[in-house]
């Protein structure tokens, strides 16, 4: 045997073996990439599901701490507060107590 190589090795059974052999380890190798791959798809998914339902509530908040701003808003803007808030700025802006009405006429 020695140095040369095996008449067995030069047989056309034995190098569709090894080409065989050698295939299904490309294979193996190709599968472990792409299950990676795959594996790392599904959670870039989920941060990004993630990442929008974050933004979502986000929004959903702010939409109702506009819509209690304009609920405020509309609860101030009544005639009975509109009539008591500019009775009581008067006496802030002018510093003395509005005229009555018989003193004015």
């Amino acid at each position: 045997m020695g140095c040369a190589q095996s008449k067995i090795d030069n047989e056309e059974s034995v190098a569709r073996c090894k080409d065989r052999r050698n295939i299904m380890k490309d294979a193996v190798v190709s599968r472990n990439a792409f299950a990676a791959a795959h594996s790392a798809f599904s959670v870039s998914l989920k941060n990004i599901g993630a990442a929008l339902s974050d933004y979502g509530h986000g929004e959903a908040e702010a939409s109702v701490v506009e819509d209690d701003d304009h609920h405020h808003r509309s609860l101030d803007a009544t005639p009975a507060a509109a009539a008591s808030s500019s009775s009581s700025s008067a006496v802030v802006v002018h510093g003395k107590p509005p005229a009555s009405s018989s003193a004015a006429a």
